[in-house]
């Protein structure tokens, strides 16, 4: 199953988006015109972020989603660099942070095909979430992570320097 997080030329962040692994939604559209693909498009609202997430995580494991050739999570949507947020104040990233956070989390999940997730799978994603939270410079983001003393991997996961998602290369020490 193949992945795709698209952006349209209308938007101001398109560049941004592109350079973060997003594809031109346009010529995709017209490339794969008839074949099955679960589609939606992210609103620009803490809410919509979160069900594109949920919808990469669901896509790993529901055998419904594998029916489809592939996921489209459509970032057009998601609100310019440097705009104001009214809700709850601040400035948005863009739509740079939610592609990189996917593809993060999609990198994850496809590590861990055939086997069942580990507590440092689990951790890394709860890390890419808890740095995209933080992604406008106005929000924080507090995370624990809960493990067996016995799970030597969990217990020794911050001291493995040449993988770069665990805890301290996140900037969530």
């Amino acid at each position: 199953m193949s992945w795709l997080f698209s952006s349209a030329k209308k938007n101001r962040d398109y560049d941004a988006a592109i350079k973060a692994g997003a594809v031109d939604a346009d010529e995709w559209y017209n490339a794969h015109k008839g074949e099955s693909a679960l589609f939606t498009e992210t609103e620009d609202t803490r809410e919509g972020w979160v069900e594109s997430n949920a919808l990469l995580i669901d896509a790993h494991f529901s055998q419904t989603i594998r029916k489809a050739q592939r996921v489209v999570i459509d970032v057009t949507k998601i609100r310019e660099k440097g705009k104001r947020i009214h809700g709850f104040g601040g400035l948005a990233a863009g739509p740079a942070p939610l592609i990189e956070m996917l593809y993060s989390i999609n990198d994850v999940l496809n590590g861990a095909y055939a086997r069942k997730l580990t507590s440092v799978d689990c951790t890394d994603i709860c890390n890419f979430i808890g740095k995209n939270v933080v992604a406008g410079n106005v929000r924080r983001s507090a995370e624990i992570a809960l493990g067996s003393p016995a799970d030597h991997h969990f217990v020794t996961m911050k001291q493995d320097k040449e993988k770069k998602t665990h805890g301290s290369s996140l900037g969530l020490e």
